[in-house]
């Protein structure tokens, strides 16, 4: 299974290669590079290593998770991936709904149920980022709402996994600013098991009270 965005660019080799590293290392997930590249008409900033995979040895998915977490480059995003169909089907891995972040309990779940797994440091995918695309937009309570979705999988799925732990306290990291910072309403954490920690609010509070009051 090769997930793709229609509006990204795939190398014409993209498909027979990493196939031919599947059967050849019997794998059941591959990932690779990608590389970045912007429209004309936009003048957003990113960060040209964030696809960068390096290659490495033959691992388990868990054991990938585990490695790449602490390295600080585990990379959620499907397009990077292509993987047997068996994973899927066996494990019933599904996205959570429609929603901005929905990659990033897949692929988790992804890695968790495969066997052996590795990747390339070939570049074979290229992200578009345009003006108004997800990927340049800014942040919003669509945003939070998502990412507490997220938050909820991982707690309810994940809570007894250390890596799992790993991602939920960085989700926390994530949404509390969200909120805090762009003065969403606290109504969108309404039905979550979620709390802002108590150094957000001593952050933030004083410049969301400012707000209001103008």
């Amino acid at each position: 299974i090769c997930h793709f965005d229609s509006d990204d660019l795939l190398e014409p080799t993209a498909i027979e290669e990493c196939v031919g590293h599947i059967v050849k290392d019997d794998l059941d997930i591959i990932g690779f590079s990608g590389a970045p590249f912007r429209d004309d008409d936009t003048d957003f900033k990113f960060k040209t290593d964030r696809y960068q995979r390096e290659n490495t040895p033959i691992m388990s998915g868990q054991g990938f998770i585990e490695t790449y977490l602490e390295s600080k480059t585990y990379a959620t995003s499907v397009c990077l991936y292509i993987s047997r169909k068996s994973i899927v089907t066996d494990n019933n891995i599904k996205f959570i709904d429609r929603i901005p972040h929905q990659d990033e309990t897949y692929t988790f779940d992804l890695f968790y149920h495969a066997r052996r797994v590795k990747c390339v440091s070939t570049i074979y995918f290229r992200r578009r980022y345009r003006t108004g695309s997800v990927m340049t937009s800014k942040k919003s309570e669509l945003n939070a709402k998502a990412l507490l979705k997220v938050n909820d999988y991982f707690e309810k799925n994940y809570s007894d996994y250390p890596p799992g732990k790993h991602q939920i306290k960085k989700l926390h990291r994530r949404i509390s600013p969200l909120i805090m910072k762009n003065n969403l309403p606290y109504s969108v954490m309404d039905g979550f098991n979620f709390s802002i920690p108590f150094k957000y609010w001593l952050k933030y509070l004083p410049k969301r009270l400012m707000a209001k009051i103008r």
